[in-house]
């Protein structure tokens, strides 16, 4: 028996053009993330971006690691995210294992 392994891959494109709910709920949960601006935060399952972009704002001296499993939504994230360079980590991941990066975060985001 083949161990089942699902799909780890959408189309991040099409996705960002029609999240619009997955939007407005980050938003909603990261209005209630207690931040000081300083801090490395986790958005797990950052998808295309758009709320890591939020997130990213609202922390002028830290940085936030941008986690997906899904390539073509990473691919999508770096696009939006590109002007804030080293200040977010892409890291494509299961985040059902060890987060495979050094260090530690202060909070996991909203995704």
């Amino acid at each position: 028996m083949t161990a089942y392994r699902p799909n780890r891959d959408w189309d991040g494109a099409t996705y960002d053009r029609i999240a619009d709910p997955q939007a407005r709920w980050g938003s909603v949960v990261l209005d209630r993330l207690p931040l000081r601006g300083d801090e490395t935060v986790l958005d797990a399952g950052c998808g295309t971006g758009r709320v890591t972009e939020q997130l990213i704002g609202r922390l002028p001296a830290g940085r936030v690691i941008a986690a997906d499993a899904a390539p073509s939504m990473l691919v999508e994230a770096r696009r939006r995210l590109a002007r804030f360079g080293d200040r977010v980590q892409f890291v494509e991941c299961d985040l059902g294992r060890p987060l495979p990066v050094d260090g530690t975060v202060d909070a996991v985001g909203p995704s």
